[in-house]
């Protein structure tokens, strides 16, 4: 058995979205609606990379900060209340 490695996973699957106009089309994740968000670290100041399901209202991406249904928030989120500005890789484009 291999030892599981988060960074190879986010890696391979960002190219694979990257490989498909934004879509994810293997593996545990395909068929998921997901977008590539980086963020600038609260402590640190470093690009940080979060890759997060979403859903759409007209132009707007609607992401949800839950860490899956745990009592806390996702890192992401005090980097956001520190810096709001964030890029967005999703559906084939870039943006900020």
């Amino acid at each position: 058995m291999t030892d599981f490695d988060p960074e190879t996973f986010e890696d391979d699957l960002i190219a694979d979205m990257r490989a498909n106009g934004g879509k994810v089309t293997s593996g545990p994740m395909a068929g998921k609606p997901l977008l590539v968000m980086i963020s600038t670290g609260s402590v640190t100041g470093e690009p940080r990379r979060a890759i997060v399901n979403f859903t759409r209202d007209r132009d707007d991406y609607i992401i949800a900060g839950s860490a899956a249904g745990r009592p806390t928030d996702p890192a992401w989120i005090k980097n956001l209340e520190s810096n709001p500005q964030v890029s967005v890789e999703a559906e084939g484009r870039t943006f900020e």
